[in-house]
Parts: structure tokens; C-alpha cells; sequence
């Protein structure tokens, strides 16, 4: 069944589909991983959600990425380490554009969890998240930093 799922999926992740479709399969891929994880490639699943991480077209689909890379993160970190980089740089545009708007998407506990995984990767991996930071906008750098002291 996943299977089938998936097939039906991936032509709506082609770069000719329109933003928000492409980032409405990207939200289904991320919960598909997150809820069956043992029934698809999780990891090359997560390879594909992090390529189209963040969302731009429907940002509300951030929250269901967001929270399937915390789980990711959580439950098998190896799944993820590749992808670090990207990750932590995704986390944190998503944190900061969102901070600026009015109307909330993610959850709070989805927020407090992306804070803390940025938190804890710059204390793991101090040298390689400071070349990710400093990669960063500065105005992402700056309001970041505030929030992981």
C-alpha cells in the first residue's frame, strides 16, 4: 500500500508542478515517515523532504516536515546526520519567517522542539553548526541567536 502511495506521490514532487502541490507531497512524504516509518524508505524519504526544505508554496506544511525531522532526529539520528546542515538552516528560516507573521503555523511544542535540536546540535557539533550559522542571513543569524543562548 505505501508502496502504491508513494508512486502516486512522486510526480507531484517534479520541479513543472506548482509550489504548493509540490509542497503538499513533500507534507505527505513527511508523514508518511513519521507515522509508518518501518513501511517506506525513511531514508531516502527524509533525503527528499530535506531537498525541498522549507517550504515556500504552502507554509503551513512546514509543521508536518518540522516535526517529522524532530522525530527523525529523535528516533534514529543517523537518519539525519547527513543532512544536518541543511536541516539546521531550514529549521532556523522557518523559525524566523514564521516569528514575523501573524498568523502561527507551527505548533508550539513543533517550535520548542526545532529551538531545542538547533540548541543541541550547536553544543554537539559546535564547529560545523558555526559554519551553518554563519552561512545564515544575518537578521536569521542575529534573531537566532537570541533564542538558543
Amino acid at each position: 500500500m505505501a508502496a502504491q502511495m508513494l508512486q502516486g506521490i512522486q510526480p507531484l514532487l517534479s520541479e513543472d508542478e506548482e509550489e504548493e502541490v509540490r509542497d503538499n507531497a513533500v507534507g505527505c512524504l513527511a508523514r508518511m515517515v513519521q507515522g509508518i516509518p518501518s513501511a517506506v524508505p525513511a531514508a531516502d524519504l527524509l533525503a527528499i523532504i530535506v531537498d525541498n526544505f522549507p517550504l515556500q508554496g504552502d507554509e503551513a506544511e512546514n509543521e508536518a516536515v518540522s516535526s517529522c525531522i524532530l522525530a527523525c532526529y529523535a528516533n534514529s539520528p543517523a537518519l539525519v546526520n547527513p543532512h544536518l546542515g541543511k536541516v539546521t538552516a531550514g529549521l532556523a528560516e522557518v523559525l524566523f519567517e514564521e516569528s514575523g507573521k501573524d498568523n502561527k503555523y507551527l505548533k508550539d511544542g513543533t517550535r520548542d522542539g526545532m529551538l531545542a535540536m538547533i540548541h543541541h546540535l550547536s553544543r554537539e557539533y559546535a564547529a560545523e553548526m558555526a559554519q551553518v550559522f554563519a552561512q545564515l542571513p544575518e537578521n536569521h543569524r542575529a534573531w537566532l541567536a537570541t533564542k538558543i543562548q
